[in-house]
């Protein structure tokens, strides 16, 4: 029996030592290291921006602050982080706001799917090292019992050596191919990474099933709270709904409810509600890599056209162009 207990804990930690040099082999970095640059800009830097963009990986991929600045005389930065909800987006622009000088706009981009508090956590590894800051840890921890538990922020760290939590980096252990999606990631501005796939013949199958995106009521009150903290700052709040592949609005079955929610809040608190989801490139699959992302092509098309909408938006406020 003694021989038996010696054997399993020599293979246990034998296994773990190969999991978690491969882990390092192949993401280039310690699980626990610090890797969320968003929000060590938002905590740790202290320069002003006209305009900040919050978001989850719709903003990463898609807008171009460069294009932003280029068109509008602006300065402009992407505040986002793939694969977050709600939940994260509230924390993101208070934490921006208690370091910065506040922004004379925000644009949230909006998805229907974004309004989970209890749901998946899909990066939850890459906030853990985060959760010594008292702001963050308060604005995460009370949705997500992951965020406030030791014993789970280990078990995801274990996972996470394991290659099996941040699902969209352990997807099929397709790493080379997630990494010869960027594009020049050296060129990239303002946390921008497009990507270079094209339409593939998983996104068709994607269409074919229908799910239902998880929300709760306490997603769509912190979607008030930060409507809340904006007009308590004289913020100018813009809501956008980034362009979908059409046949996307059937993929997921309570789209329009969600949908409908997005707009009665925009509605009751006037505030602007920029929806790109019907624009004419939305009919081709030429400019997406799946029905909710598109490529860089999409991302060109749609950072040129949302200059061009908050330049108008800047002439008609007669907004003058202020640095700090």
């Amino acid at each position: 029996m003694k021989r038996l207990l010696v054997y399993c804990s020599l293979v246990t930690i034998v296994s773990f030592a190969i999991c978690f040099f491969f882990f390092k082999m192949v993401n280039e970095v310690d699980p626990f290291q610090k890797r969320l640059k968003v929000i060590e800009y938002c905590s740790d830097n202290h320069e002003f921006n006209n305009i900040i963009f919050i978001g989850g990986s719709r903003v990463v991929t898609h807008i171009n602050p460069k294009v932003i600045d280029s068109l509008t005389g602006v300065k402009s930065q992407n505040i986002s982080i793939t694969d977050i909800g709600i939940v994260e987006y509230n924390m993101l622009l208070n934490k921006y706001l208690q370091q910065h000088p506040k922004p004379d706009m925000v644009f949230m981009n909006l998805d229907v799917n974004m309004f989970f508090t209890s749901g998946p956590l899909y990066n939850i590894c890459d906030f853990v090292p985060y959760l010594k800051d008292t702001l963050i840890y308060n604005k995460l921890s009370p949705y997500k019992r992951g965020y406030r538990s030791k014993p789970y922020q280990y078990f995801y760290l274990l996972e996470r050596i394991f290659a099996s939590t941040d699902f969209s980096k352990s997807k099929l252990f397709d790493f080379e191919k997630e990494k010869a999606a960027l594009i020049d990631k050296a060129k990239t501005y303002s946390d921008f990474d497009p990507r270079k796939e094209d339409w593939s013949p998983g996104a068709d199958d994607e269409l074919k099933t229908k799910v239902s995106a998880t929300c709760q009521q306490e997603g769509f009150d912190l979607l008030q709270q930060v409507v809340d903290r904006c007009k308590r700052d004289s913020i100018d709040l813009v809501f956008i709904y980034s362009p979908i592949y059409y046949e996307g609005k059937n993929f997921l079955s309570n789209f329009d409810e969600i949908f409908n929610r997005i707009k009665t809040i925009s509605g009751k608190n006037n505030i602007p509600f920029w929806d790109y989801s019907n624009l004419e490139i939305c009919k081709s699959k030429e400019y997406f890599y799946n029905y909710s992302h598109m490529n860089y092509k999409g991302a060109k098309v749609l950072s040129l056209q949302l200059g061009l909408d908050i330049k108008k938006r800047l002439d008609k406020k007669n907004f003058i162009v202020k640095s700090n």
